[in-house]
């Protein structure tokens, strides 16, 4: 079985996050993973600040190719554009594909058990994109969602340290905490565990529950 596994822009630390996780799961040896980046894209949309038609296209064109390689399941990472993802969705499915979206179970969970929620991100793009993830489930359930934008300037590609004490510095400067923090970048995982310490309030990141759900998605592929 073949996963493509859509990053746009990575870091060696994203990918070495990426395939730790992956690990705890997949020790199937006929499970192979290709990679898809961009880093144009996410340059551009870091640039703008959003999504133009043009990055848009070419981020639906990697969707296109992973199908036209033959992945059985595609694993999306960039949150900048979830959106875009979301949109490939549909053509991906009907040719027999389920999408994976790494922070879709994370947002879920977080609706579901907090009222109050802060989203920390390096990138307005996806700052955006996450809190209005956020938005449509909290308006399916029928439940209202405060959201906080905790936006951590000046610090996306940071190695891990100097990304800690940027995402500190960006939640005390964001005033009253949140119940909880939901970390809208797969680069972002590093921080999780030193963001709980500082705090004491959960801090999630997609990474874990992403990678879950693609294995129980894998899982059900094999199993019919």
């Amino acid at each position: 079985m073949k996963i493509g596994i859509v990053y746009t822009g990575t870091t060696k630390e994203l990918v070495e996050m990426v395939e730790c996780e992956l690990k705890k799961y997949f020790t199937d040896p006929e499970v192979s993973f290709k990679n898809y980046t961009a880093p144009d894209i996410i340059d551009d949309v870091k640039n703008r600040g959003y999504v133009s038609s043009r990055m848009r296209e070419k981020m639906l064109e990697i969707f296109r190719r992973a199908a036209d390689e033959q992945m059985d399941i595609v694993f999306n990472i960039c949150s900048s554009l979830r959106e875009v993802a979301e949109e490939a969705r549909i053509s991906l499915e009907e040719k027999g594909i389920p999408l994976v979206l790494f922070d879709e179970r994370m947002i879920v969970n977080a609706v579901e058990r907090f009222c109050r929620i802060g989203i920390a991100a390096t990138l307005d793009s996806a700052l955006a994109a996450t809190g209005r993830c956020v938005e449509r489930n909290a308006e399916r359930s029928g439940k209202y969602v405060e959201i906080l934008p905790i936006r951590v300037k000046d610090s996306y590609g940071l190695e891990q340290g100097e990304l800690g004490e940027r995402c500190v510095k960006a939640v005390k400067e964001s005033g009253e905490l949140p119940e909880a923090i939901i970390l809208a970048q797969g680069s972002m995982a590093c921080v999780e565990q030193k963001l709980e310490k500082e705090f004491g309030i959960p801090v999630v990141s997609g990474l874990h529950s992403g990678v879950e759900e693609l294995w129980e998605t894998y899982a059900g592929l094999k199993s019919e």
